[in-house]
């Protein structure tokens, strides 16, 4: 799983975590991960198109 750091705290993207949130609830943005969309796709990728 893909880490990244946002305002200098470590955070770990979990694919099987992701879920749709309300734009309602959501704060002001504060980073963008535009810069790691390679990483964020390639993971949702694996998570999909695992093959065992």
């Amino acid at each position: 799983n893909p880490t990244f750091k946002i305002k200098n705290i470590s955070v770990v993207l979990h694919p099987l975590e992701i879920v749709s949130v309300s734009v309602s609830v959501l704060g002001e943005p504060i980073a963008s991960l535009k810069a790691e969309a390679e990483r964020v796709i390639g993971s949702i990728d694996d998570l999909l198109l695992r093959v065992d």
